[in-house]
């Protein structure tokens, strides 16, 4: 597999790292496919978020591949782990979104990993970084098929999912719990 990472780094304290080409093409495919078909989607609806997740969703190769891009991304953190690591899925439809939020109090590091063909700009979901400490710099990822984005979550590292506008979004969400080997934590 050829994958390229990109980091930048926000003012305030957080580092996104995006991943090109974040799983095997055969996995990406067999698992966006078993997306399409999983049927226990459940509605997540609150002031600040509104889209379906699912349980119950298991992949023992998107563990382990996740679970590598986790190490890599660890190694340049100067994180460890301290747990394991969890997977979700999301999806989110037209009229969906995650409002912007910290997960303060949380110290994990995130690896959203994008699934779906033919994303168009004006289809909306991006995931989005404000950079409180540089007003006119904003990342916004676009959510492109086998695209992952990691950043640890904590204070620093402010994040949402703006307005789907059409079509469906779909992710996988690896979530592993971390401590920092020097220094204090983010959260």
């Amino acid at each position: 597999m050829n994958q390229e990472c990109y980091s930048e780094t926000l003012e305030t304290g957080g580092t996104v790292h995006l991943i090109s080409s974040a799983l095997s093409p055969a996995l990406a495919m067999a698992t966006l496919d078993a997306l399409h078909g999983h049927s226990a989607w459940k509605p997540i609806v609150r002031d600040t978020a509104r889209f379906h997740g699912a349980t119950g969703f298991q992949s023992a190769h998107l563990t382990r591949e996740i679970g590598d891009i986790s190490r890599t991304i660890l190694q340049r953190e100067v994180c460890a782990s301290d747990g394991a690591l969890k997977i979700e899925v999301h999806r989110l439809d037209a009229g969906d979104f995650i409002a912007l939020h910290t997960d303060e109090g949380v110290c994990e590091l995130r690896i959203v990993t994008f699934l779906g063909h033919d994303w168009k700009p004006s289809d909306g979901g991006f995931l989005v970084f404000p950079d409180r400490g540089n007003v006119r710099k904003t990342i916004c990822i676009s959510p492109i098929h086998n695209t992952a984005v990691a950043f640890l979550t904590g204070r620093a590292t402010e994040h949402g999912v703006s307005e789907v506008s059409s079509g469906s979004r779909y992710s996988i969400v690896g979530r592993l719990p971390v401590r920092f080997r020097n220094g204090p934590s983010q959260s």
